[in-house]
């Protein structure tokens, strides 16, 4: 495994707290701290797009979230922050069960739970 974690020049606040979230759990995993770019970046196998790039458009509204691979690349996208949290979560599961992402991941929830964390 060896993947780039990708974000738009643009990236929000939140897109850019989960790509170095992802980052930490990929190394907590695989021993592998996968260098975070933008999309002005050449577009290359097991990247993994966060939010909307220029690779991706689809954005979940309120706190939902999608996962999914499509053309060796997977995306990740969520409405809130809440939605990243519960999505990083799932696909962290995810990764434990499976060891890699497959060719026909498609995770989607949502994220509302993790607003009543700690209260």
């Amino acid at each position: 495994m060896n993947p780039r974690i990708v974000i738009s020049e643009s990236a929000t606040f939140e897109e850019s707290y989960a790509a170095y979230e992802l980052r930490y759990m990929i190394a907590q995993l695989f021993n592998v701290i996968p260098p975070i770019v933008t999309d002005g970046e050449q577009a290359m196998e097991e990247d993994v797009c966060i939010g909307a790039t220029n690779r991706s458009s689809q954005i979940p509204t309120g706190d939902n979230y999608n996962v999914y691979t499509r053309d060796g690349t997977v995306y990740l996208a969520a409405g809130s922050a809440y939605g990243y949290e519960a999505a990083i979560a799932k696909l962290k599961s995810y990764l434990q069960e499976n060891g890699v992402f497959q060719k026909d991941l498609n995770l989607t929830g949502n994220g509302a739970a993790y607003k009543t964390c700690g209260t």
